[in-house]
This record gives C-alpha cells, sequence and structure tokens, in this order.
C-alpha cells in the first residue's frame, strides 16, 4: 500500500505473463492462471480467496498483454509445409486472423474469445497449463503466446516435442506493431502485416489529430479493483489515453499496470474513470457510477463520468486497438467523438 495520499505502494504486478479473461460465462471453466496472479499479487501469507475472483479474471485479460519486454528474435520463416497454428493470447489470436491465418489455426487457448472465425476450434487448456496432450494430439507445429513465468515450464516440455513456441509483447503499441511485423515474417504474410501495420498507424494517428486542441482530460484506467490496479506508463492503455487526447492520472506509476491505494487514486482527482476490473456475467456496464459513488469529491463522481466496459473490449491489444481508442475518445472528448453508447461497453460489442 502506499504511505501517502499520492504515492504508489512498492509493490506492483509483475510485467511478465498473466492472463486474458475467458469469456467468462459461467459455463466456461476458470483457469488456475486466476490463483496464480492472485497469488503474485498478495502480501505475503495471503492466499488467494482474498482477492475478488472477477478483479482476478479481468487482471489476467489486460495482462496476457504484458508480455517480455526483450527485442523480438528473428524467427526463419515457416517452410513451405502448411503451419498448424495453436494460440494462447486474444491479441495474437486477432493478429493472426487479421493476417489472414484463420484457417491454418487448429486450437485456441481458454482465454481467447469466441468468435465467427475462431467458432468450433479446439480448446488448448488454460494460458499457464496448456494441455500438452491436445497440442500433440491436434499436431500443432507452432504456439503463438506470450512470455510468462508460470508457462515458462509447459513451454519448454513444448519445445523439447517439436513445437515452435513463439512469445509475443502486445503490452504496448510498440511492441504490438513488431509483433505484427513478426508474426507476417513468420507466416509468409509479409504484405498482409504491412498493411495491417499501416493502417493501425494511420488510424491511430487521425485520432491524435483529431484531439490536438482540445484541452487533456485526466483520466483513471482501473484494471483490477481488489486491490486497485491501474493502467501506468509504457501500457497500450497509457498510448490510448494519451492519442485520445487524455491524460493518465497514473503515469508516474513505476510499471505498466501498478497498484495504488485507493487514497491515492482519490487525491490524483481524475475528470473521467473508465472501470475495466469486473467481467463477471452481471457485471455493471455503461455510464453509472456503481461503487464509485462513495466519493462524491472525485470530479468524475461528481460530473458522473464514470464508465464500466467489459475488458473484452478495452483490453485485447490487436488490430482493434484504434477502435478502442476512438471509444476511448468518445469517453473523454464526446463533444468531439460523440457520446459513447451502452451497448459499445458491453460483452459481444467489443470493436
Amino acid at each position: 500500500q502506499a504511505s501517502s495520499g499520492t504515492r504508489f505502494g512498492r509493490r506492483r504486478l509483475e510485467g511478465r505473463g498473466g492472463g486474458s479473461h475467458p469469456d467468462s460465462r459461467e459455463s466456461r471453466p476458470q483457469s488456475t492462471a486466476v490463483a496464480v496472479l492472485a497469488a503474485r499479487v498478495l502480501p505475503n501469507g495471503s492466499g488467494p480467496r482474498a482477492v475478488d475472483c472477477s478483479t482476478a479474471i479481468s487482471l489476467v485479460l489486460i495482462m496476457l498483454s504484458v508480455a517480455c519486454r526483450q527485442s523480438a528474435p528473428v524467427e526463419p520463416p515457416v517452410s513451405a509445409d502448411a503451419p498448424r497454428i495453436g494460440v494462447m493470447a486474444p491479441a495474437a489470436a486477432e493478429l493472426l486472423v487479421a493476417l489472414g491465418l484463420v484457417d491454418r489455426i487448429v486450437g485456441i487457448g481458454d482465454f481467447v474469445r469466441d468468435t465467427r472465425d475462431l467458432a468450433r476450434i479446439a480448446r488448448l487448456g488454460g494460458y499457464d497449463a496448456p494441455s500438452l496432450e491436445r497440442i500433440v494430439a491436434l499436431r500443432v507445429s507452432h504456439l503463438v503466446t506470450v512470455e510468462s513465468q508460470a508457462s515458462a515450464r509447459a513451454h519448454e516440455q513444448l519445445g523439447r516435442l517439436g513445437v515452435d513456441v513463439v512469445a509475443l509483447d502486445t503490452a504496448s503499441y510498440e511492441g504490438l506493431v513488431v509483433a505484427t511485423t513478426r508474426l507476417g515474417h513468420l507466416f509468409g504474410r509479409e504484405s498482409e502485416a504491412r498493411a495491417l501495420r499501416q493502417r493501425i498507424q494511420d488510424d491511430m494517428r487521425e485520432i491524435e489529430a483529431r484531439v490536438h486542441d482540445a484541452e487533456r482530460v485526466t483520466v483513471l484506467f482501473v484494471v483490477g479493483r481488489k486491490p486497485l490496479y491501474v493502467a501506468g506508463p509504457g501500457s497500450f492503455v497509457d498510448t490510448m489515453i494519451r492519442i485520445a487526447g487524455g491524460e493518465n492520472v497514473a503515469a508516474d506509476a513505476g510499471s505498466s499496470y501498478a497498484m495504488l491505494s485507493l487514497e491515492a487514486a482519490l487525491a490524483r482527482a481524475p475528470k473521467v474513470i473508465i472501470d475495466i476490473s469486473d467481467n463477471g456475467p452481471k457485471a455493471l456496464r455503461g455510464r453509472a457510477l456503481g461503487h464509485w459513488r462513495e466519493y462524491p469529491f472525485v470530479p468524475a463522481v461528481r460530473d458522473e463520468r464514470v464508465y464500466f466496459v467489459d475488458p473484452d473490449v478495452l483490453g485485447v491489444p490487436g488490430p482493434r486497438l484504434p477502435a478502442m481508442t476512438r471509444l476511448v475518445g468518445k469517453m473523454l472528448h464526446p463533444e468531439l467523438f460523440g457520446e459513447p453508447a451502452a451497448a459499445e461497453l458491453s460483452p459481444g460489442s467489443a470493436p
């Protein structure tokens, strides 16, 4: 916890690995990644039960994009034999679909959301505990994921079995651009990757130009509630806020996703609060005060500019990043982008 109202606590969420929220309707089994992540962020001696389950799963979602920050190795392109791809990370799955590789995907992780393109594809298990039996049975040649301490052992085992584990960094906007190029090179989709990368960059520049003369709006972006975790500097969320004409009140945090005391969050007096911390089936969605109504002295609460958004909508940094940034722009500058519709913030409405 922070020792004062304006300083971050010392412990922060690790920047390596995590998971993405499964489409956590009650029929979807929960991954052990929730317990692993909860165990990481709790003080010594605390158990996973101390973290609210839906908050933990949402943290897993936002942190699946947080990969190893090392420079990506240059892999040789895949041979002429058609690759058989398994994909564990939601952002990577969306990138592969955008690059025209959906017909090469033979398995997806439990945290990859169901879409028309990925319907009826076999599941490969939890992010941190992929099913080696299913991966081998499906003859997966490449497993696309992100670096994670929790899944390192499984990745090593897969490597010994001849599976090429491709770990991406989509934690930041820059990492997303590199990941797009890397996948295009690896799977022979260089021209598609160039076109996708150019579209993403052009769209982001267009959004930034639209808010060039607008007043910066201070924003608190909440990714976990119990305990309170917020998006910090270097995250793709931080980039979305900046390009959409906002100022991240957690810009001085020491990591991309950091624990922040409630007192510190309130003291920073955000004008807008965006809360993606709850992915439960009955979670509040839309422009509403929710539990934040207890703090009417905060400008965002006083002016009723609190938005509860499904983590699938704003938590997957893939080809949808420009559309996600425009949605953030609607919450920060409705005079320029229009007010967001409630349906845009709910499950199944990902941009």
